[in-house]
């Protein structure tokens, strides 16, 4: 981890114990952290570098940042269930459906044996 993602993992920590509800902004990040005025700002996103940094902050500890509407925060093990749970169902599933459609038409043309189908449809259907 880089110093600049140890520096806002420990801010996000010490919000987390001084209240575990607590969300954490762009902004408050930015006032923070010297690093981050040097952000690429889109017309909504004020720092879209946070993105890489608060992923690769999830890569590196046992705890799970979640992100909401440009905010940041700890999670609590029912808001990291519940977030993981999104994910899975509102990002993952689609995309392996949306793959297995494809795989499935390239096999009706006989381009290519990609996957063994009993794999994907137990993988996507226990995923539901």
């Amino acid at each position: 981890m880089t110093a600049l993602e140890k520096g806002i993992y420990d801010y996000l920590m010490g919000a987390y114990v001084e209240d575990n509800s607590t969300w954490v902004s762009q902004e408050e990040l930015m006032n923070n952290f010297s690093e981050l005025k040097l952000c690429k700002t889109t017309s909504h996103d004020k720092c879209s570098n946070l993105w890489t940094i608060i992923n690769h902050i999830n890569n590196e500890v046992e705890q799970i940042v979640i992100i909401d509407n440009f905010k940041y925060k700890i999670a609590t093990k029912e808001e990291a269930e519940k977030y993981l749970d999104h994910e899975w169902k509102n990002r993952i599933v689609p995309k392996l459906s949306r793959y297995y459609q494809k795989v499935k038409k390239i096999k009706k043309d006989g381009q290519f044996d990609f996957l063994n189908d009993r794999f994907m449809e137990v993988f996507i259907r226990d995923g539901r």
